[in-house]
This record gives structure tokens, sequence and C-alpha cells, in this order.
């Protein structure tokens, strides 16, 4: 029961690392964009990408 009682903690602190890490990504992605130094191409590719 102890185990299955760490696995859930080990597994519960690794979700706001990731998540961190994925806005962090995002508002660095959303300040380039604003900033105009993010090439239009790759602002298209990232739109076909997301539309599948």
């Amino acid at each position: 029961m102890l185990e299955s009682a760490r696995n859930r903690d080990v597994a519960i602190s690794r979700v706001p690392a990731q998540a961190v890490l994925s806005a962090g990504t995002l508002l660095s992605f959303a300040w380039l964009l604003l900033q105009g130094k993010i090439h239009p191409i790759v602002v298209y590719l990232l739109q076909v990408y997301l539309t599948f």
C-alpha cells in the first residue's frame, strides 16, 4: 500500500512541472510572435500542423 501511495505522489509531482514547461513554451512563442521575430512561414506551418 505504501508503494502505491509513493507512485501516486511521484505521478502528481510530475504534472505541474510539465504544465509549467508547456506554459513557458507557449508564452515565449507568443512573446516572439508579438515582437515580430517569427517568420510568417513558421506561423503558416504551425497552423497547417494544428489543423490535422
